[in-house]
């Protein structure tokens, strides 16, 4: 960006460097012409607006003053971003283990105001995302997004801390929505979909769920992120609130009981099919003290309304690192140490730039979970769980390398967790 100037006054204005991009879509979106008096945080401010199309790489200015030195000719002299990416990653953490990941996003595919995007992850948990973006005009304020995922994984059970099982799942949603910018760092969704799991126990177990369960969903949400960086921020919020409603839900699943017995009556299981509201929230907020410390807080809830569906669609709350779907990172717990309908979970840190992209982060948290909002006299010191932990990292240029140290007292464990690159 330029040093603020003067108002100046436009006699004519010129694009330089577009090769792709068609002058009309540059036009649409600038709103600048012929006769309009500008000011620095105007021209920033469309730049901005450009920036947000993804078709530019980088984007300068010029102003050549005529003889009044207070009027003349706005040149705008732009660098295009490729029309295809593709990315190769490598990942590795404790939880997920090896996975080797491939992106892709092709801008103006078959049209204009069209964009296709595809990822996928090899190895032992693997995870794809693909989707269309269709843009309802040339400022991308509005789109309407198709967009499918799906992954395999294998997750232990616990009860009071205790392992129990282990099962594996595989998961799929399809999803069609409309999308609104709603300010400079945040869009609004609202829209519907489809999902499917299918849950099998990687071990014997003497009673345990097996087969599949499906169901429509309406869902809408909200999205704010102004995070600096996309590892060890400095500045910046990042808030997701998200709200699905599942109707219609169907099942294969068949319930293998103690005495070998197998039965499709889901109730003696402690399972009732019905509609269900999912509610979550994801906060986190960092505050800039000095060039070598950041000061972060977070906050995270969920909670299933008209829910008594055992394990199927519980949060899980556990690890440092948000990769799963319904889950809640917390400090000293592994993920799904915790499965829950209900938790509300808040924590603070500090983040010390040790030597260049070196850093040492520190963190405490507490949450609330297995509470009803109606039985509000029966929380217990049963209902809380707390927990602390440490975290090396090293920002490169292939991804962020962090090794935690996090131990919770009602855990009792000290747990280590590794995470090498970017997750999917």
């Amino acid at each position: 960006m330029k040093e603020p100037f003067d108002a100046f006054i436009v006699d004519s204005i010129v694009f330089q460097g577009l090769t792709n991009i068609k002058s009309w879509f540059v036009e649409d979106n600038v709103n600048i012409a012929a006769g309009d008096t500008i000011t620095s945080s105007i021209i920033n401010n469309n730049i901005d607006r450009l920036y947000a199309s993804g078709y530019f790489n980088r984007i300068t200015y010029n102003m050549i003053a005529n003889d009044d030195k207070a009027r003349g000719t706005f040149v705008l002299i732009f660098n295009e971003s490729a029309f295809t990416n593709l990315y190769f990653s490598f990942n590795y953490s404790t939880f997920m283990g090896v996975g080797i990941i491939g992106e892709m996003m092709i801008r103006k595919f078959l049209f204009y105001n069209t964009s296709l995007y595809a990822k996928a992850m090899l190895g032992q948990m693997p995870a794809v995302k693909a989707g269309l973006d269709i843009f309802t005009g040339d400022s991308h304020k509005a789109w309407i997004n198709l967009e499918t995922r799906g992954n395999y994984i294998v997750f232990p059970l616990y009860k009071d801390f205790g392992y129990i099982a282990e099962y594996e799942r595989v998961y799929f949603t399809g999803e069609l929505t409309f999308n609104m910018i709603t300010g400079y760092d945040s869009y609004l969704t609202t829209g519907a979909g489809y999902y499917m799991q299918t849950l099998s126990p990687s071990k014997t177990l003497e009673n345990h769920l097996t087969g599949s369960i499906n169901s429509f969903k309406i869902l809408g949400g909200w999205k704010i992120n102004s995070l600096d960086k996309h590892a060890f921020h400095r500045t910046g919020q990042l808030v997701s609130i998200d709200a699905a409603y599942f109707i219609g839900q169907s099942s294969s699943l068949s319930f293998y009981k103690p005495d070998r017995e197998v039965t499709s009556d889901l109730s003696e299981a402690g399972i009732e099919l019905s509609d269900f509201l999912q509610t979550s929230i994801r906060w986190e907020s960092n505050i800039f003290i000095n060039e070598k410390l950041t000061a972060f807080s977070q906050f995270q809830s969920g909670f299933n309304f008209f829910y008594d569906q055992d394990i199927l669609n519980m949060f899980n709350m556990g690890g440092t690192t948000n990769i799963l779907d319904n889950q809640v990172t917390f400090a000293g717990l592994s993920k799904f140490d915790v499965n829950t309908n209900s938790v509300i979970a808040g924590g603070l840190g500090l983040r010390y730039n040790v030597w260049e992209d070196l850093y040492l982060t520190p963190l405490v948290n507490a949450a609330l979970y297995d509470f009803e909002f109606s039985e509000i006299g029966l929380i217990s010191m049963d209902n809380f769980v707390f927990g602390a932990g440490i975290d090396i990292g090293y920002d490169t240029v292939v991804g962020p390398i962090e090794i935690t140290v996090s131990y919770s007292p009602q855990k009792g464990n000290v747990l280590a967790y590794l995470n090498l690159g970017w997750s999917f």
